[in-house]
């Protein structure tokens, strides 16, 4: 595998720090200072800004600048639809064309908690959630439906680290990756895509219970 560029490799730290939270919605990025931090010259910081805003995660304007997207209440409503309603018809495809192997092996790859539960097995059991999602996306054998959902990926994934500092969301989202994850493996097309669907909701409801908007 080649070496990723500099620019690349820029563009991947950049794009981090922005998932992350450590460049927070609405916050400015300056090239010079990022130039500085990152111990590089402002052009390949200038590249990866452009290429973060093909991905909808900064936004450039001639009177700010370039700054981190902020989402609104409107925005974060309109992208958790979308996931519902996305997601859910994945589930659903998924549970059709998965093998039994590869259902019992998603089942599997969770931690099953044991009391008393810490937050190892917490953070475990969120990355294996993380990684449901993106097995049931490339198991519904719907590229379309792939493409639309990677359209949003991004700022999906960055509502997925707000959701996550939630107190409390990790046990919760264990239990609904499992209902969605069981009634896969009983080849419940239905009662998956109704989990899943369910899932989205919950954490749409808990990101609103969480956050303060404008």
């Amino acid at each position: 595998m080649d070496k990723p560029t500099l620019a690349e490799q820029v563009y991947c730290q950049i794009k981090e720090k922005i998932l992350q939270g450590s460049y927070p919605m609405g916050s400015a990025l300056n090239e010079v200072e990022i130039a500085n931090q990152l111990g590089v010259s402002r052009t390949p910081v200038r590249e990866a800004l452009r290429r973060l805003e093909k991905d909808m995660l900064v936004d450039h304007q001639a009177s700010r600048g370039v700054s981190v997207i902020e989402l609104s209440l409107h925005d974060i409503i309109e992208i958790m639809t979308l996931r519902e309603v996305l997601e859910g018809l994945a589930a659903r495809q998924a549970t059709k064309w998965a093998t039994d192997e590869e259902l019992h092996a998603l089942r599997d790859s969770f931690p099953k908690l044991k009391s008393p539960i810490s937050q190892e097995q917490l953070k475990l059991a969120y990355q294996a959630g993380e990684e449901m999602h993106d097995f049931i996306l490339q198991k519904s054998r719907n590229q379309r439906l792939v493409a639309i959902t990677e359209s949003i990926f991004y700022q999906t994934k960055m509502l997925t680290e707000l959701n996550a500092i939630i107190p409390v969301r990790h046990l919760k989202a264990y239990r609904e990756h499992m209902a969605v994850v069981n009634a896969m493996v009983a080849r419940d097309e239905v009662r998956a895509e109704r989990a899943m669907r369910k899932h989205i909701q919950l954490v749409l409801l808990s990101i609103l219970e969480y956050q303060r908007f404008e």
